[in-house]
């Protein structure tokens, strides 16, 4: 027994909105939660440059 057979098939291309890439977008938003945690700490400067050295290091152990 044959089955309906596809007639016809219409691929829409959607063109990006915006034209910052979607891995910049997420960079972003991680590093301006990052900025407002440690503004929000209340710990020293000294504190909140180990924090910010640690996740560097933690980052590139990743590579």
């Amino acid at each position: 027994m044959r089955k309906n057979k596809i007639k016809n098939i219409m691929v829409h291309k959607v063109e990006p909105i915006d034209k910052q890439p979607l891995s910049h977008k997420i960079s972003s938003f991680h590093a301006e939660i990052i900025e407002r945690k440690l503004k929000q700490s209340g710990l020293s400067k000294k504190n909140k440059l180990e924090v910010l050295d640690k996740i560097i290091d933690n980052l590139n152990s990743n590579d």
